[in-house]
């Protein structure tokens, strides 16, 4: 049970290196690129300080450095998240799985950053082609994670003669993820945590879902040595992030379109 319990944490811990690595590089760094293209495209708005404070037009290492830290490995262990719960109900071929995994995400995490409420979207006129740049990061985000996912899992090492210390490695990076969770939930479940117009409380309960499915997956595994999850688990799995994802797709075209003014 010690091994079985060790190769769980190792894809809890896994999963949430995979999003919180992706977040920091990818959401950062690209972030930073979209902000500074759409201050090319919108130059009456340099000068102006975005929602978070940022200065549109100014390329700066502090405020890469800043955007990496609060914003990138911030959304980054939101997507950690979200992809340990998500993950066993993905396709294991690889291609499959970064296909997939790329529109889930916009689902799942769009309404997130292109919200409504969001004053940024006003300074920088409305401009169609941001919208598109910040979906297109999305995007590329969720193939990422999923493809860092891969590359982790042939890399850390797996349970054996060493479980212990495994056990409380991978353990102790799960515990950190789950320090995370509340707020991550608020960010589902309540206007106040996403600061969108209409919290997106159906979604929020539907990821709740895929988690509950999740968490009963990894019991099966730990207690009953399964290495195939049920073929009920699977559908319930699959129907839920289906769920989640349409639900957020929707409330991200409503925002998008309220955005620019099409509503």
């Amino acid at each position: 049970m010690l091994i079985r319990l060790t190769e769980v944490l190792r894809d809890i811990a896994r999963g949430g290196l995979a999003g919180a690595f992706t977040g920091f590089l990818v959401g950062g760094l690209g972030g930073r690129v979209v902000m500074s293209v759409a201050a090319v495209l919108n130059p009456d708005a340099t000068g102006f300080r975005t929602e978070n404070g940022e200065l549109i037009g100014a390329f700066t290492l502090n405020g890469t450095l800043a955007l990496m830290l609060f914003g990138g490995l911030g959304g980054g262990i939101v997507l950690g998240l979200l992809w340990v719960i998500a993950q066993p109900w993905l396709p294991a071929a690889p291609k499959r799985r970064i296909l997939i995994a790329m529109p889930m995400t916009v689902g799942l995490v769009g309404m997130l950053l292109v919200r409504s409420t969001n004053t940024d979207f006003s300074l920088l006129d409305r401009e169609p082609a941001i919208i598109a740049m910040f979906l297109a990061l999305i995007a590329f985000a969720g193939a990422a994670v999923a493809w860092l996912d891969a590359r982790l899992d042939a890399r850390m090492p797996r349970a054996g003669s060493r479980a212990w210390p495994l056990l409380i490695v991978y353990g102790a990076i799960g515990v950190a993820g789950l320090a995370f969770l509340p707020t991550v939930a608020n960010l589902y479940l309540t206007s106040d945590g996403c600061g969108c117009a209409t919290p997106p409380v159906l979604m929020g309960w539907a990821l709740v879902g895929v988690g509950g499915v999740t968490l009963v997956w990894w019991i099966l595994r730990i207690s009953r040595s399964r290495t195939e999850p049920p073929a009920a688990l699977v559908t319930a799995g699959g129907i839920g992030l289906l769920a989640a994802t349409g639900l957020g797709t929707v409330q991200l075209a409503n925002d998008a379109l309220r955005i620019l003014g099409l509503d």
